[in-house]
């Protein structure tokens, strides 16, 4: 069958498509409008781990899939993109290798980013999620 045949069908899955694709264009602008900073990272067995200063641990999403992080005394940034609705891929990272202070989360978080495949919204805040559920990291906009 084609369209002329189900042209009810293919204008309605035309405009379904479209919806999604608009929506996923918004979410990837609300990606990329402030610096994230992070609030606490839930690991699957439910410890919660929370930066002495937050601040210092920042993600910032920019457009051509730049993104700039800063982790503890570490600077570096990486390639991202998303290609579905929630998707989120960090590629190849370049980063200081500095040894920050006892405490820092910088190694984990680092670490963490290459295994993030997911993203969301809730309350203004962005959540990213580890693949195989190893954990969410919590991130609220630098402003708040």
């Amino acid at each position: 069958m084609t369209c002329r045949n189900l042209k009810f069908r293919c204008v309605l899955g035309g405009l379904l498509i479209g919806l999604s694709v608009s929506a996923h264009a918004q979410e990837q602008e609300q990606l990329q409008g402030p610096t994230w900073v992070m609030v606490k990272f839930q690991s699957m067995d439910d410890s919660v781990m929370t930066p002495t200063r937050p601040a210092d641990y920042t993600l910032t999403f920019e457009d051509r899939g730049r993104l700039r992080i800063r982790a503890d005394c570490n600077r570096g940034v990486a390639g991202w993109r998303s290609g579905n609705a929630s998707e989120l891929r960090i590629g190849h990272m370049v980063v200081t290798r500095a040894l920050c202070m006892q405490g820092s989360m910088s190694t984990r978080f680092l670490r963490d980013l290459d295994f993030v495949r997911s993203y969301t919204f809730r309350d203004g805040h962005l959540f990213l999620a580890l693949k195989a559920d190893a954990g969410i990291y919590e991130f609220r906009p630098m402003s708040q």
